[in-house]
C-alpha cells in the first residue's frame, strides 16, 4: 500500500515538475519574443525618425517678401532635393492657409492677401515642421538674375550687359511688343514703355524686373531681314541705309556705303584709323566706332536728325559702329541722354555675292552699365558671380539707412554671359 502511494506521489511530482518547466519555458519564450518585437519596433521607429529628421534637415527654402500693390506677397524657392509642402504662412498674428506643393528647384509666388507695411513679420511653416523666415524684407521683389537670361519666360528674349548699357535680344515688328511680360515697375510718375516706329521708348526712370535700374533712355530694336533681288550684287559689299518707318528695298532712295573691298571689312579692327579706307561717301554722314569719329561728309542725307547703328560679325570679328545723319558730331549716347525725341533707323550688311540684307539683331539701351538694387536692408549680401562660380564683387550692407546699392560694371569685359547677381 505504501509502495503504491510512493509511486503515485512520484508520478504526480514528475507531471507537476514538467508543467512548471513548460510554464517557465513559455514565459521565457514569450519574454524573449516580447523583447525582440519591442526591439524591432524600436529600431523601425528610430529609423523612421532618422529618415524624418534627414528629410526635415534637408528641407531648404528661400523666402522673400515683397510689396505688390499694397499686399504682402511671398516668393518661396525650394532649394532642397525633395518636394516641399507649405501648410500655412504666418503674417504677423494672422495665419494664412497655403497648401503649396513646391518641387525641387522650383519657386512659387503666393499672395497672402494681407496688407503690406514696413517691418512686417512673415513665417513659412512646412508639413515637416520647419519654420522659414525671410532673409530680408524688400520693397520690390528680390531675386537672382542671370546676365543672359533675365526674361526667360519671354519668347526668344534675353538680356545682356554691355559697356554702354544693356542688350535685349528680341523680335517684333511695328507696335506689337508685349512689354507686360517684363514685369516692369515705373517710378517717379514715369510713363510705361511704348513702341513707336520700330523703337522701344522708356520715358523717365524705370526698373526692369524690379532689379535692374535704367533711366531716360531710348532702345533701338531689331528689324527682320529682307530678301533683295539678284541686282543687289551690283552694289558690292557695304552698308545699306534704311529710313525709319519704311519697308521694302530702298536702295534706290537711300544710299549704299561702299567699302573698298570686302576683305578690309573682315580685317578692320582697333585702331580705328583703318576705317579711313571707306570710300564713296557722298551723303551727310558721320561714322563712329568705339566712341571715335572715323569719317564725315557735309552733303545732304536721307533722314536728318536720325541715328543709325551698325553691327558687324564677319569671320569671327565682332565690330560695332554708329552713324548719324546730321550736322552734329555728338556721340549717340550723349544725344539720346539729352533728347528722347529722336527716331531711329537701321542698317543692314550687304555681302558681296549674296542677295539678302542681314539686319542687326539686338536692342541697345544707351545708358551706363550699372545695376541698382532697391530696398536694401542691413544684413543683405549682394554678390556679382562669374560663370565659373567665382565671386567677382561682394557688397555687405551694414547701414540700415541705405536705400539702394549700385553695381558698376564698366571694368569687366562685355557682354556678360551667364553671370549671376545674387542677393542673400
Amino acid at each position: 500500500m505504501s509502495i503504491a502511494l510512493a509511486h503515485r506521489r512520484r508520478a504526480i511530482s514528475t507531471v507537476v515538475g514538467a508543467l512548471i518547466f513548460l510554464l517557465i519555458f513559455f514565459v521565457a519564450i514569450s519574454t524573449i519574443y516580447f523583447i525582440i518585437n519591442n526591439l524591432s519596433e524600436y529600431v523601425i521607429t528610430v529609423k523612421e525618425y532618422q529618415e524624418q529628421q534627414a528629410w526635415k534637415s534637408s528641407e531648404n527654402l528661400d523666402v522673400y517678401v515683397y510689396d505688390n500693390e499694397g499686399f504682402t506677397f511671398v516668393r518661396i524657392r525650394n532649394l532642397s532635393p525633395n518636394t516641399a509642402i507649405v501648410d500655412y504662412i504666418w503674417v504677423n498674428h494672422t495665419v494664412v492657409d497655403a497648401s503649396l506643393v513646391i518641387a525641387s528647384g522650383e519657386d512659387v509666388d503666393f499672395n497672402t492677401s494681407q496688407p503690406y507695411f514696413e517691418g512686417i513679420q512673415v513665417k513659412v511653416v512646412t508639413t515637416r515642421g520647419n519654420v522659414f523666415t525671410p532673409r530680408f524684407l524688400v520693397r520690390y521683389r528680390a531675386d537672382v538674375i542671370w546676365g543672359g537670361d533675365v526674361y526667360k519666360h519671354y519668347e526668344n528674349g534675353s538680356l545682356k550687359l554691355i559697356s554702354r548699357g544693356l542688350i535685349f535680344q528680341d523680335e517684333f515688328e511695328g507696335a506689337s511688343l508685349n512689354t507686360t511680360a517684363w514685369n516692369t515697375y515705373i517710378i517717379n510718375g514715369g510713363a510705361p514703355p511704348s513702341v513707336s516706329q520700330g523703337c522701344l521708348w522708356l520715358r523717365s526712370a524705370m526698373v526692369l524686373n524690379k532689379v535692374a535700374y535704367i533711366s531716360d533712355c531710348v532702345i533701338q530694336v531689331r528689324v527682320k531681314s529682307y530678301t533683295l533681288t539678284e541686282s543687289s550684287s551690283s552694289y558690292g559689299a557695304g552698308i545699306f541705309a534704311r529710313s525709319v518707318g519704311n519697308a521694302g528695298d530702298q536702295r534706290d532712295t537711300s544710299y549704299v556705303l561702299n567699302f573698298t573691298t570686302t576683305k578690309e571689312i573682315h580685317q578692320v579692327f582697333i585702331p580705328p584709323s583703318l576705317w579711313m579706307s571707306i570710300a564713296n561717301i557722298t551723303k551727310s554722314l558721320s561714322l563712329f566706332f568705339d566712341g571715335k569719329k572715323l569719317g564725315r561728309n557735309t552733303n545732304y542725307g536721307p533722314d536728318n536728325n536720325t541715328w543709325y547703328v551698325i553691327k558687324f560679325a564677319l569671320n569671327g570679328t565682332r565690330l560695332e559702329g554708329f552713324v548719324y545723319y546730321d550736322n552734329s558730331s555728338c556721340l549717340l549716347a550723349k544725344v539720346y541722354a539729352e533728347d528722347n525725341s529722336r527716331n531711329s533707323g537701321w542698317f543692314g550688311l550687304i555681302d558681296e555675292d549674296v542677295n539678302s540684307v542681314s539686319c542687326f539683331d539686338y536692342i541697345r539701351v544707351y545708358r551706363n552699365s550699372t545695376i541698382v538694387i532697391n530696398g536694401v536692408k542691413a544684413g543683405m549680401v549682394i554678390k556679382l558671380i562669374k560663370p565659373n562660380g567665382e565671386v567677382y564683387k561682394q557688397y555687405e550692407i551694414i547701414d540700415d539707412n541705405l536705400q539702394n546699392i549700385t553695381l558698376t560694371l564698366d571694368d569687366v569685359q562685355f557682354p556678360l554671359r551667364n553671370w549671376v547677381i545674387e542677393i542673400s
